[in-house]
């Protein structure tokens, strides 16, 4: 219990950040900001509130002069919590503080408070850029999304550990009492599959069910846009799995505050946010339902035929994407298999149509493997090449997660119109290959289209 204290007490001291916003840090003259000098790191020491999500709390505490060990809690929600430890080196010529030891470890709480803990990663990279009163951080795994995360100076370190042993009140749980709670920066930490982030319940009143399927033969959710609400740039595509299998659904969007997925009877007469479709299929495994991408795992054959799309919301209103149908059968997709003892394909990528320009996830599934390595064929099939590899060919596309079953490309040139993908997985008995998805780089009307709604006023 006094695990799940210290995350109460940590989004309580985040309130506290927003009447101390107009303090300065002891950071020295504005002159000595701007100088490529070097800043003694004694007068960082302190704690820092990220400004937009308003969760992660950054404490910063120096060994010597030049050298600082860092702490980061980026709470989820009472029973979740992301850690980071790290220790850095202030470089001059930067104005930031560098450091390559950074360990991420996911925490976990019960009801009961018992905390479990699961490595995620070590010896990460990134750095902590000194700007006026705050601290900018860019974690090179891009943890906390494609732009630095914000922290502004809050209190000493002193007054840190004293606010820690003060005791902290139990959350209770919040209950929304309109379709779109009031919305906070939206997170967009990527999927990692070996490292899910589990969602926890929530009480939330039932929304008014969409335009049932035989109205709606496009399968877009009624849902009209205002001006200002956010623009859906991509909604899910139909996934087909075995009982008990998993799969994954991407939503990308610009403007949003707020992502919540939600599910859709095969009848169209029950609309259930995804807690709620948690409660009602308890076996079912919903990761990262407030995120723009979902993930479900062992996922029961009564899901057949049940649609999913995600909201997207911020203060001037709430748009949907376009739904994608879920279907479960026994006939599924077919593994792909090679040698006898290598990895058996369950699933493999589908096909994306993107704007130059823009980013879209491939997702492939396996068992057996050990090893993970995406792949690009050009479009006359003569040059086959390993993601590292591609990335020099086109230095200004970003892919992460290449050696993942889940792969992300942003920022799409128009070049790789018609190039093709495809995961390669492979252990001590041998590899094998996943079947290839296209990529289709259109700036017209069919790229739209196939993207999903585009909010409009």
């Amino acid at each position: 219990m006094k695990n799940k204290s210290l995350i109460a007490a940590l989004l309580l001291l985040l309130c506290v950040s927003v009447l101390l916003s107009a303090c300065e840090l002891p950071f020295g003259s504005k002159k000595d900001q701007g100088a490529q000098t070097q800043i003694d790191m004694k007068t960082l020491e302190g704690v820092y509130s990220e400004v937009q999500a308003h969760r992660g709390v950054l404490q910063l505490s120096a060994r010597d002069s030049q050298t600082v060990d860092i702490v980061i809690n980026w709470p989820g929600s009472a029973f979740e919590n992301a850690h980071w430890e790290m220790s850095g080196t202030y470089d001059a010529g930067k104005q930031a503080i560098v450091y390559s030891d950074a360990s991420l470890i996911e925490q976990t709480f019960d009801e009961q408070g018992t905390q479990t803990d699961r490595q995620i990663s070590s010896n990460g990279t990134g750095s902590i850029a000194v700007s006026g009163r705050n601290l900018l951080w860019t974690d090179d795994n891009a943890y906390i999304g494609s732009d630095p995360a914000t922290f502004t100076y809050t209190m000493s370190l002193s007054d840190y550990m004293k606010n820690q042993q003060a005791p902290a009140a139990t959350p209770e749980p919040v209950v929304v009492s309109t379709p779109e709670p009031t919305p906070e920066p939206l997170s967009t930490l990527p999927p990692e599959p070996s490292t899910p982030i589990e969602t926890s319940p929530a009480v939330v009143e039932a929304t008014p069910a969409p335009t049932p399927a035989d109205d709606n033969p496009t399968g877009a959710v009624a849902n009209p846009a205002v001006p200002g609400s956010p623009v859906i740039t991509k909604s899910p595509t139909d996934e087909t799995v075995k009982p008990g299998g998993s799969c994954w659904f991407t939503a990308e969007h610009n403007g949003a505050q707020l992502a919540r997925w939600r599910f859709i009877s095969p009848d169209g007469t029950q609309d259930l946010q995804y807690d709620e479709m948690g409660a009602k299929y308890p076996d079912l495994k919903i990761k990262q339902g407030d995120l723009p991408h979902l993930k479900l795992e062992n996922i029961p054959a009564e899901l057949d035929g049940w649609r999913v799309y995600c909201r997207f919301s911020n203060k001037a209103g709430a748009v949907d994407s376009q739904t994608a149908t879920i279907h479960v059968t026994n006939d599924g997709t077919p593994g792909v298999t090679g040698a006898a003892g290598s990895p058996v394909v369950t699933k493999s990528p589908t096909d994306e149509t993107v704007k130059p320009g823009g980013s879209c996830w491939f997702q492939a599934k396996h068992t057996g493997a050990q090893l993970a390595r995406w792949h690009f064929v050009s479009p006359d099939g003569q040059t086959d090449l390993q993601y590292d590899e591609f990335a020099k060919l086109y230095p200004e596309l970003k892919i992460k997660n290449g050696e993942f079953d889940a792969m992300q490309l942003s920022n799409i040139p128009a070049e790789l119109d018609g190039w093709r993908v495809y995961c390669r997985f492979s252990n001590k008995a041998g590899a094998v290959d996943t079947e290839m998805a296209t990529i289709t780089v259109s700036s017209g009307d069919t790229a739209a289209a196939a993207d999903g709604n585009t909010a409009t006023a």
